[in-house]
């Protein structure tokens, strides 16, 4: 008897359809997974990026500074 249940197509379709659902969860979950990784990754690389252009602003206003102080020889442009 369970082995004419096992025979029958639609049985069978059905195992096979269920294997499949189960496989597709499984590379879901694994993608959710690694798409956490690369939005920490993207993040990283966001606040990286403000960092190297607050220090760019920084090092732009210190060479302006110094520039200026320079040809002015004002001490007002030391103490900014």
């Amino acid at each position: 008897m369970v082995k004419q249940i096992l025979n029958n197509p639609v049985v069978r379709g059905l195992g096979i359809a269920a294997l499949l659902v189960l496989s597709l969860a499984t590379t879901f979950g694994f993608y959710i997974y690694s798409e956490h990784d690369v939005d920490k990754a993207n993040d990283r690389l966001v606040k990286s990026n403000e960092l190297a252009n607050e220090l760019l602003n920084t090092s732009e206003i210190a060479a302006r500074l110094a520039r200026t102080y320079a040809v002015t020889g004002n001490k007002n442009f030391l103490a900014s």
